[in-house]
């Protein structure tokens, strides 16, 4: 068998083979994706849902009480813009099996006219069969890439959804406390107005407890707001729409343990983080194509030509085409990925210091939230909650006046307010800095319900 017959039968198995490996696609599908998620977050995303259609996770009710894993499993299963984030992976797919793809031969065939003679071509790319390796291995890091970023956008969801339902159950404990507040200051000025009638007190302390109770009535209104404009934000990130019926916190939740030193949760941020990852692969795609470049120098192409001679059948031979680099060398698509290269480098240092400065911030953050939280709930809280009891007795005894029951009253309601603020700063707080790790960090524990009564 001579050279020429041996090309010809051995090119058909050639192109099946590569055929064959364009249809292979990347290992980070939605799967690794999901379970990268629950890994992090204990939370598993959904399947692909209908736009518009809400799809909730088995066991998961909205009218029973809504837990905090409820939220964020229903928003990882129908949350929009992150259902449209995971839809890229199919353009990473379709990425990747293009850079497998091998241009079609051209064929090109000549008639016989006067005296020329019958002549038939066939061109093939060779440099893309070359270059084909590197085109995939460069594809398959950004599909790997992106796929990394979709792993930090869940993460990311998780944080606000998380974040979000702390603000509404701090809201809806707030609201009540306000609903309390604003009954007992109410009830101050019937007693006062009663009190101004009989003589007992003189108009301008009636006037006072009146206006106190004005003053809490309008801190309910702003509290009523504050709560259904939480609803609605938690609700538009789980993607339940408008009408998503009321969402009802099982209880106040909080982080409630001290975090881990700062040095090692940013080792553990470092090694965690998915845009980082995501960052190193974008170097390493870059690094790829700076030798795809240099390859293109060189374009050569396969040729199979046959032409007719006056024999009896067509004469067919193999050749070769080669584009000499004299006035094109393709410096232009070195220099962009010679420059693509250092912007990626850069990207991966600037992103790793960011995430330094992003565990720092939160792991302060949550450090200052956590004292306050604690010294206000062990020390504050239970002191002004003697006071009150105090001015109450005091004042059913003659001993004080009901400006004082007053005037304990409305420290009590603010401490009780705020301390259901702490309550979402803490819970905040455990988010993002779980988040700027890239894991869980700290456990969530149950606080009970600050209500206490004001009796």
């Amino acid at each position: 068998m001579n050279g020429r017959n041996l090309f010809l039968q051995t090119l058909p198995p050639l192109l099946l083979a590569l055929a064959a490996g364009c249809a292979a696609g990347p290992a980070q599908d939605r799967g690794w994706v999901s379970d990268e998620i629950a890994e992090r977050s204990g939370r598993m995303p959904g399947p692909p849902v209908t736009p518009g259609e809400v799809t909730l996770p088995t066991g998961v009710g909205l009218t029973d009480g809504l837990e905090l894993d409820e939220a964020v499993a229903t928003a990882l299963w129908n949350n929009a813009r992150f259902q449209a984030d995971l839809a890229r992976l199919g353009l990473a797919r379709a990425d990747l099996l293009q850079a497998g793809m091998i241009s079609n031969p051209v064929f090109s065939l000549f008639f016989p006219v006067g005296p020329k003679g019958l002549e038939a071509k066939m061109i093939l790319p060779l440099a893309e069969f070359v270059q084909r390796p590197g085109k995939v291995a460069a594809a398959r890091l950004d599909a790997e890439r992106v796929a990394e970023d979709l792993v930090q956008n869940g993460l990311g969801l998780v944080r606000d959804v998380e974040t979000a339902y702390f603000a509404l159950a701090a809201a809806r404990q707030a609201r009540s406390q306000a609903e309390e507040g604003a009954a007992a200051q109410a009830e101050l000025a019937r007693i006062a107005q009663a009190r101004l009638a009989a003589g007992d007190i003189s108009e301008q302390e009636c006037s006072r407890t009146v206006a106190a109770s004005l003053q809490a009535r309008d801190g309910l209104a702003v509290r009523r707001r504050e709560a259904a404009l939480r609803q609605h934000e938690l609700a538009a990130l789980m993607g339940l729409g408008a009408g998503a019926p009321s969402l009802e916190p099982v209880t106040a939740v909080a982080a409630a343990e001290a975090p881990a030193p700062l040095e090692e949760l940013q080792a553990v941020a470092l090694a965690a983080r998915p845009d980082l990852h995501a960052a190193e692969l974008g170097v390493e795609a870059a690094g790829r194509r700076v030798g795809l470049e240099r390859a293109r120098i060189l374009e050569l192409m396969a040729i199979i030509d046959s032409k007719d001679k006056g024999e009896p059948q067509l004469t067919t031979g193999p050749g070769l085409q080669v584009g000499l680099p004299i006035l094109n060398q393709n410096r232009a698509g070195t220099t962009r990925a010679h420059a693509e290269l250092e912007t990626a480098a850069y990207t991966y240092e600037a992103t790793r210091q960011q995430v330094l400065l992003e565990v720092a911030s939160a792991w302060e953050a949550y450090r200052s939230v956590l004292e306050r939280h604690t010294r206000w709930r062990q020390e504050t809280l239970p002191a002004l909650e003697g006071a009150y009891r105090q001015a109450v007795q005091a004042e059913a005894s003659g001993e004080t006046s009901p400006q004082a029951v007053q005037e304990a009253l409305v420290q009590l309601t603010s401490a009780r307010l705020h301390l259901a603020d702490l309550e979402a700063e803490l819970g905040q707080a455990s988010a993002r800095l779980d988040f700027s790790v890239g894991t869980r960090t700290v456990s969530r524990s149950e606080v009970e319900d600050n209500d206490g009564g004001l009796s």
